[in-house]
């Protein structure tokens, strides 16, 4: 009946979206599907090597050369996160045309050249202008790069993620050693990476695109709405006053693991940005093993047990560049942290996709993307305070409150009996 019925609906009256749903499936196992396949893994990896070029460590270090205050770095990398993750969720609602794809592309190039001027002139507020633009306009086309159909060869690519992995770490460590040896690397590097994405953006024009988009970020309307069911309960309220607390953490801390191994390490190792590639390619590798663990253990331990530990561990990293700041001593708490990490990252999306159904998942969603707010408010409010006080406190009150949100997690689990609740 239901073929009857195809049958006799003119093709022009058709839903749009079965048509290209149709295509894709046409597509699939085709010679067009096979070129489709491997246009989108070289833009994977192009993609790769452009984020690695354009290391958020290395944009930290270079705005502290240029000048900008421990509190402008602390103020950029907050907006960063709130501005990237409201561009992305924003995104996620288009269905970008071609010129569209290719004006951001030229956009982000542009961007990026700016930057050379911006450093060259040693001006922070042009170089911190140009951050923020170039970061919010690559989270609009990472979600554009999310939006690709799934290959049919996707199986053929099982190690896909070491594969990007070895890519990103191969292609930091010669950032690191380009921007050490070579004179104003700053410029080499800034203008291959507006290569490399600019090349990015031309294979992605000539992919097919999605017909239709996710939603991730709803409004404000329904993030309310999430704190309205979290006032009835105060598990969930509990959860999201401590998701905070480990976003301004994580945000204030991150942002200056780059600037105090190239201001503390210059000299020692093989160099100060060198120095930052090995230490983040340490970084790369770890948070390639916290998800296995997570997804091996979740069943037996329990999805907050694991949030505990993993919340836990990660604050080992900020902790050991106030009592242990040797390069050994830091690669080493950055290899467990970032594990940790992953694992309270994994966890705690196994239990929002398990627990919180339907409207509560897309409340909690869009109310963590406005969370963002408070979070960045806080992690520049050490940074004001670390403008006077050092880098050393931004990372102890970090490493406190890491531990102090895995303690609220393990009173949680005592309180609400995890394996009931959870």
């Amino acid at each position: 009946m239901e073929k009857t019925l195809k049958r006799a609906i003119p093709e022009k009256m058709r839903n749009p979206a079965e048509k290209q749903t149709r295509k894709y499936g046409e597509l699939q196992g085709s010679p067009a599907g096979e070129k489709s396949w491997k246009k989108e893994i070289a833009k994977e990896t192009l993609d790769y090597a452009g984020f690695s070029l354009t290391s958020p460590q290395f944009m930290n270090v270079f705005l502290f050369i240029s000048g900008a205050s421990i509190f402008l770095i602390g103020i950029v990398n907050a907006a960063r996160v709130f501005l990237n993750t409201i561009s992305a969720g924003l995104a996620e609602r288009m269905n970008p045309s071609r010129i569209t794809i290719l004006f951001a592309g030229l956009l982000l190039s542009a961007t990026l050249l700016a930057m050379i001027f911006a450093i060259s002139s040693s001006n922070p507020l042009i170089l911190a202008g140009t951050l923020l633009a170039s970061g919010m306009i690559i989270a609009i086309m990472g979600t554009f790069r999310q939006s690709e159909p799934a290959s049919k060869n996707e199986p053929k690519i099982a190690h896909r993620a070491l594969y990007n992995s070895a890519i990103g770490s191969a292609i930091l460590l010669i950032t690191g050693l380009a921007l050490d040896r070579v004179s104003s690397g700053y410029s080499l590097v800034l203008s291959a990476a507006a290569l490399v994405f600019l090349i990015s953006t031309i294979l992605k024009m000539l992919m097919p695109s999605k017909s239709e988009m996710k939603k991730t970020l709803g409004s404000v309307k329904e993030g309310l709405g999430f704190l309205r069911e979290s006032s009835k309960n105060p598990f969930l309220l509990i959860l999201l006053i401590n998701m905070v607390i480990i976003t301004s953490a994580q945000i204030a801390s991150n942002s200056f693991y780059g600037v105090f191994i190239y201001n503390n390490f210059f000299i020692t190792g093989i160099g100060g940005f060198a120095n930052i590639a090995i230490i983040f390619s340490i970084a790369i590798i770890a948070s390639l093993i916290g998800p296995k663990i997570s997804l091996i253990n979740f069943k037996e331990i329990g999805n907050f047990p694991l949030l505990v530990f993993g919340t836990a561990i990660s604050s080992i990293t900020p902790l050991s560049y106030v009592f242990s700041p040797n390069l050994a001593s830091i690669g080493a708490a950055t290899f467990l942290g970032m594990i940790g990490g992953a694992i309270s990252g994994v966890s705690l999306g196994l239990y929002i996709g398990s627990r919180l159904q339907g409207e509560l998942r897309q409340k909690y969603y869009s109310i963590m993307a406005y969370a963002t707010v408070p979070s960045a408010m806080i992690a520049s409010l050490i940074a004001y305070i670390g403008q006077s006080m050092g880098l050393v406190f931004i990372f102890l009150t970090s490493g406190i409150m890491l531990i102090a949100a895995s303690m609220v997690f393990f009173i949680m689990v005592l309180l609400y009996k995890e394996r009931e609740l959870l």
